[in-house]
């Protein structure tokens, strides 16, 4: 996960420091094909500026493909960037997300 000093790191997108007043996105680690989206590995970002990307759709798929394969589809990246883990004990954790 993004290491972030709040007050002193920058939004990997708008290049402003996040701020703990504000809500943030913490993009995994996880290794990313598409060249064009390789940079936002492993970084922080805000909410609103993730929200309004427009790559956005595109790094999710990215990131729930990864977690498909390494994960069993057990853990995923919601819209919003919020990362959840499912039960694979309850009857809903097999429905696609996104």
């Amino acid at each position: 996960m993004a290491l972030v000093l709040l007050g002193k790191s920058a939004c990997a997108l708008c290049g402003q420091v996040l701020c703990s007043d504000q809500d943030n996105v913490l993009i995994p680690a996880v290794p990313i094909r598409a060249s064009s989206l390789a940079r936002f590995a492993d970084v922080a970002v805000h909410l609103g500026c993730f929200m309004s990307w427009s790559l956005r759709p595109m790094l999710i798929a990215e990131i729930n493909s990864y977690y498909d394969a390494h994960y069993r589809g057990m853990r995923y990246m919601n819209e919003d960037g919020s990362i959840e883990d499912r039960d694979p004990t309850q009857d809903d954790w097999a429905k696609p997300h996104g």
